[in-house]
């Protein structure tokens, strides 16, 4: 596990030790891996999960298209009621591109370009 830690950049992980970038497919499997890891006693810092945290809003889109999806009304009883809630559905780049100099391209994580 600790080679697994050490191998990240700023947060995310890519498939070369090192490489100065991160990919978003990569460190999804290194967060899952590592939750598990702790979900079975073993110790991980919680500054490894904070770095891919801030990595992952970073790179952010800062905006969207709206999308409207049914959240449960708390405390509505034992049916609960159903409310649509309004938000942007904001996406990230395939790579961690936000941390080059290079504008983002190619696809992205919806599909979207």
């Amino acid at each position: 596990m600790k080679e697994l830690v050490e191998h990240r950049f700023r947060g995310l992980w890519h498939y070369a030790r090192g490489p100065d970038t991160g990919d978003i497919s990569n460190t999804q499997f290194a967060l899952l891996g590592l939750r598990a890891a702790s979900n079975c006693g073993v110790r991980v810092a919680p500054k490894t999960f904070l770095e891919s945290i801030e990595a992952f809003l970073e790179g952010q889109e800062d905006d969207g298209p709206p999308v409207t999806f049914p959240v449960p009304k708390l405390g509505s009883g034992p049916t609960p009621e159903v409310v649509a809630v309004e938000a942007r559905q904001r996406c990230w780049g395939y790579k961690a591109v936000f941390f080059m100099p290079s504008p983002a391209a190619g696809a992205t994580t919806s599909g979207r370009s």
